[in-house]
């Protein structure tokens, strides 16, 4: 679960971001929007 927070804990702006997962030997990607 992610809450739409940097690693300080702070709120992102408004936008699209492009993440990647890695996660037991397998990396997924994608693009979130973020719409408050």
């Amino acid at each position: 679960q992610w809450h739409g927070q940097n690693k300080q804990g702070k709120q992102l702006p408004d936008g699209t971001y492009y993440y990647v997962i890695i996660a037991h030997g397998k990396t997924r990607t994608g693009w979130v929007q973020i719409n408050k």
